[in-house]
């Protein structure tokens, strides 16, 4: 593990804030999309299908609730470097950062009103999942991965083999504080032959139900982001961790 504290170079790749809304009021996409193109900051406006390219890297659950090919289910809005993308969907909202990621300061305080104007749109009955999730992309001198993370899938070292490929998902739940996490690990073969590419995928989630006042809600994402930094500084090593100050 690594000792807790801010990283200027941080190697978060996307940043993903999600809201979803139980589906028991039909929603209008047109309205979604006259909604987002009234907002400033996101000149590029585009109907958002259910087969549309997705923003994030994709979970088996997010794959699993998706609508049927090609139907019309929001809108999505990209700001002018495209370094920002929201999404408004009948059944929630995502609002997504690409790297260089500014800081949860300025992250959440701009996903704060773009949340609150869709459920003033959409107007749903109940907050049915909150969710943080943050893709971190590290760029490694080749050596063992060990050397950067705690724990990872491994073969005895008596076979004297080289890791070449390494997917690894698990998914937890603390029952303290009642959050979840899908935490997967993915090697990548991205750099040169000298340098290892690797993913660190964390999901973070709760699927308390809440109202659909966001003062209702907004806490849980304080304890989300909280409960991410944890597992993130559990699973690097503070050799990783340096490299990222």
């Amino acid at each position: 593990m690594a000792r807790m504290r801010h990283l200027s170079r941080a190697p978060i790749r996307e940043a993903v804030l999600d809201v979803r809304i139980a589906e028991e009021n039909p929603i209008d996409a047109g309205h979604l999309l006259s909604a987002l193109e009234s907002q400033e900051g996101f000149p590029e406006v585009r109907e958002l299908t259910a087969d549309s390219v997705p923003t994030q890297l994709p979970t088996e659950s997010e794959a699993a609730g998706n609508p049927s090919s090609g139907k019309v289910i929001g809108a999505r809005g990209f700001s002018r470097d495209r370094d920002w993308v929201i999404d408004f969907r009948t059944n929630g909202v995502t609002f997504s950062r690409r790297s260089p990621y500014p800081s949860w300061e300025e992250y959440s305080e701009k996903a704060r009103p773009l949340v609150a104007q869709f459920l003033d749109v959409a107007r749903p009955r109940r907050v049915v999942r909150l969710a943080l999730r943050y893709i971190n992309h590290f760029r490694l001198s080749y050596r063992d991965p060990k050397d950067y993370f705690g724990t990872l899938p491994s073969l005895p070292d008596s076979l004297g083999l080289r890791v070449d490929s390494l997917l690894s998902t698990i998914t937890a739940h603390d029952l303290e504080c009642e959050l979840s996490a899908h935490v997967t690990h993915f090697l990548l073969d991205d750099l040169a032959p000298d340098r290892i590419g690797f993913l660190l995928d964390i999901d973070v989630f709760s699927d308390n139900q809440f109202g659909p006042q966001t003062d209702q809600f907004w806490g849980t994402f304080e304890e989300l982001r909280k409960f991410k930094n944890r597992i993130f500084f559990e699973l690097i090593t503070e050799r990783n961790a340096v490299l990222h100050e």
